[in-house]
């Protein structure tokens, strides 16, 4: 939620169950088909070793997914974001050497110690974790997944499989025993199209701040609520907008008036209503955040729209004294909402927008979607500054339909 920009080199970064069936006969025919299956995804060393000895079975590693992913689109590129829950049942802590995350001909896709998987778990500072691939005893941690596919290639399940050791028994604490596991295949909702929403800003050169990609600081931002946890920023934008140097102001940094996005209209991406509206909260000098900031204040004023059922557009951040509607109003696509602001978690003028699935700022889970047209800026972001800056290419923006950006892309929304 809250804008900081710094160089990519320098980041630190759920239907009943089925009745029980109490029939000696009936539970004799599902036996025999879900042990083959068990054997089929287990090692021969596994299926003979006592339940007991150091480590057990490999099955004593729990991994679930957060929540079915389905897919979102940047032009000829389909992405896959997710993450999985690893539980510790083991007695030991164990190792994680690598995940395999295999989408058959579609992709298959491998993470070692020394290609990625360091970087796949989240590891907030407040959490004190030293070694980023150990997880001891009853303890859980998340691996956050980007899967790239063709546009039309998405698959219908993953399965993944898990490489990690264990300590082999207390007599012997420097031998570690190799394990696998191949967890159940997660399904895919690989034919769910993204919403597609119109534009929620006018005119040139806005930047997609902490915009999708596998390193971006909403990629990593997730919120435990009503006893679920949630990844409601996945899809997040942060939008500024540059000037013809590339800076997001001019004058002086820090006053919002001199910043080029400050007071710019933010438009309804579509037709709906207002379910959730915040409003008096007042605008940070840019470069520090009013603190301190709480659930209540950390998207500073803001708007949530209902655009469909169970589909809620979040604009957050907007500047005090311009809301232009109210709790329960029908808005209509293109409307004003408000002026683009610097409140609540917010460090510099910008607009957050993403997508959710619950009326809540981020107390649901971010859905993908897709802005029906603009035009993609050629140029790159200065990967060397540590206030955000890009580079202008030369040519013309290229015009996109149906499609999301990815972080520090820059767009041309319409000016009307």
């Amino acid at each position: 939620m809250r804008l900081r920009f710094v160089s990519p080199r320098t980041r630190t970064r759920t239907g009943p169950l089925p009745p029980v069936v109490l029939l000696i006969s009936t539970l004799g025919i599902l036996i025999a088909p879900a042990a083959k299956a068990f054997a089929q995804t287990q090692s021969q060393a596994d299926l003979n070793a006592p339940l007991t000895m150091p480590g057990g079975p490999a099955g004593l590693l729990d991994v679930r997914p957060v929540w079915q992913p389905r897919p979102f689109r940047v032009q000829d590129k389909a992405y896959l974001v997710y993450e999985l829950l690893l539980t510790n049942f083991q007695t030991e802590p164990i190792t994680l050497e690598s995940l395999r995350a295999d989408g058959g001909p579609m992709g298959i896709f491998t993470f070692d110690s020394d290609a990625g998987l360091k970087s796949m778990i989240d590891l907030p500072p407040r959490y004190g974790v030293a070694d980023e691939l150990s997880i001891e005893p009853l303890k859980t941690r998340l691996l956050l997944l980007w899967l790239p596919f063709a546009s039309d290639g998405v698959p219908r399940r993953l399965m993944h499989t898990i490489r990690y050791s264990v300590r082999a028994g207390s007599g012997s604490p420097g031998q570690r025993r190799p394990m696998t596991l191949v967890a159940e295949p997660m399904p895919v909702a690989y034919d769910a199209a993204p919403i597609v929403i119109g534009p929620p800003l006018r005119g040139n050169n806005w930047l997609a701040g902490n915009g999708p990609s596998e390193t971006s600081a909403h990629r990593r931002a997730f919120m435990v609520a009503n006893g679920n946890l949630y990844f409601p920023e996945r899809f997040a934008i942060d939008f500024v907008q540059l000037g013809a140097d590339g800076r997001t102001y001019k004058g002086d940094p820090k006053k919002n008036n001199d910043y080029h996005a400050y007071g710019s209209d933010i438009l309804a991406v579509a037709d709906g209503r207002v379910v959730d509206v915040r409003g008096g909260i007042q605008d940070n000098v840019p470069g520090s955040a009013k603190g301190p900031i709480t659930m209540a204040t950390i998207a500073g004023n803001y708007v949530i729209e209902e655009i469909a059922r169970g589909v809620y557009a979040f604009y957050a951040h907007i500047k005090p004294g311009t809301l232009k509607v109210y709790l329960g109003a029908p808005v209509k696509r293109g409307q004003v909402l408000g002026g683009l602001g610097n409140t609540g978690n917010s460090t510099e003028p910008h607009l957050h927008f993403h997508v959710i699935d619950r009326p809540s700022p981020l107390a649901g889970n971010g859905i993908p979607y897709a802005f029906d047209h603009f035009s993609l800026v050629p140029g790159h972001a200065n990967e060397s500054a540590q206030e955000i800056s890009f580079v202008f290419g030369t040519g013309q923006p290229q015009p996109v339909k149906d499609s999301l950006v990815l972080e520090n892309a820059v767009i041309d929304f319409p000016q009307k």
